[in-house]
């Protein structure tokens, strides 16, 4: 792994630039930050993920995700192991439960956004009500954009080839040579599409009909019947 402060300056002596001036530096830095978020984005976070184990307390509903996680994939109890699905409050109501129940959490729900320090923190609600300790781990995505000078870059080795040249390209145009940021431009634009490519091939990427699916797929056009009535005509 490498941090961000080697990067920065691996591509300044590349360039022949003085690694001398700190406020150069800096800025090298936060093109190393806006390339991840741009690479980030196009493989729609997929490699961006983490994981972190929280507490729950006897009447405390809420609870806060570490400051960098944008979206949760899944959580679990440690200790059995069994998932806490997502659910809407338009479901909690068709299952039968309500926010001030109390018991061991069955699912959770979004509950919108806490702010603590300079930092917004997305926030959970777990029904119901636990009424006893439990750990519980979160997988998440995070948004890398605010990764420190001294940190490792939370990523696979092989982005690093599409940050640097990212990088490169924020660097040649800045000292005005269009013609070869054009050039790596075009190396950016293969190299960003095989790795999308790549994290759309993975298998949890792709959705597979099984044959259970097929007597759901809808064939007729229409509007939808109301639940009770077959609507596979």
């Amino acid at each position: 792994m490498a941090t961000v402060n080697a990067i920065a300056l691996s591509l300044i002596t590349e360039a022949e630039e003085s690694t001398d001036d700190a406020g150069f530096v800096t800025k090298i830095e936060k093109r190393v930050n806006e390339a991840l978020q741009e690479i980030g984005l196009a493989a729609n976070f997929n490699p961006f993920r983490a994981r972190s184990t929280f507490a729950t307390a006897a009447a405390t509903p809420t609870y806060n995700l570490p400051a960098k996680a944008s979206q949760i994939i899944q959580l679990r109890f440690t200790v059995d192991g069994v998932p806490i699905p997502m659910r809407t409050v338009q479901e909690l109501s068709r299952l039968g439960l309500r926010l001030e129940d109390t018991g061991r959490p069955q699912c959770w729900i979004e509950d919108g956004v806490a702010q603590s320090g300079g930092n917004n923190l997305v926030k959970i609600r777990l029904v119901p009500v636990p009424i006893a300790i439990e750990n519980v781990e979160e997988e998440h995505y995070f948004d890398p954009t605010d990764t420190a000078s001294a940190s490792n870059l939370e990523v696979p080795d092989s982005f690093l080839v599409c940050v640097r040249l990212r990088v490169q390209i924020a660097m040649l145009i800045n000292d005005g040579k269009y013609t070869a940021a054009s050039l790596i431009q075009r190396q950016y634009d293969k190299n960003l599409e095989r790795l999308v490519d790549r994290e759309h091939q993975k298998p949890a990427q792709k959705i597979v009909l099984k044959e259970v699916d097929i007597v759901n797929v809808r064939r007729r056009r229409g509007p939808r019947l109301p639940g009770n009535y077959d609507d596979r005509w």
